[in-house]
């Protein structure tokens, strides 16, 4: 009974697994970037419930490497990673679940080639932090 029970479950879990999906990936120069978010949410990084990468301050641009906007099944946003670079500990990866706006300006005469790379993934390519 139990052959039998695992060669009928066996056949579905190799089945059924999912695979994540980057669907478009950009690489741009983004003199700022601005991250909304939800107000009840308390992080070191978040003033006044945003988190702003610039060139001056306590989030460095220059720091930032990639912005993952997820998006569900269904085409919807399910949130935000962001990963970057801190200077004592390394690389970093941020979720953020609740946002309300991701904006970013990009520098028009770029004086540097390092840019930050955003990709639009599903929520199976999460898997791995970096």
């Amino acid at each position: 009974m139990k052959r039998f029970i695992a060669g009928l479950v066996l056949p579905f879990l190799l089945y059924a697994t999912a695979y994540g999906m980057v669907f478009n990936e950009k690489r741009i120069n983004a003199r700022r970037v601005t991250i909304i978010i939800a107000d009840n949410l308390r992080l070191p990084n978040i003033t006044d419930g945003k988190i702003v990468f610039t060139d001056i301050g306590q989030n460095r641009i220059r720091n930032l490497r990639r912005i993952d906007i997820i998006v569900d099944k269904y085409g919807q946003t399910a949130g935000v990673r962001l990963v970057y670079e801190d200077d004592i500990s390394g690389l970093k990866s941020l979720y953020l679940h609740k946002i309300r706006a991701l904006l970013i300006e990009e520098e028009k005469k770029p004086l540097t080639k390092k840019g930050v790379i955003i990709r639009t993934i599903t929520a199976d390519e999460l898997a791995s932090p970096w």
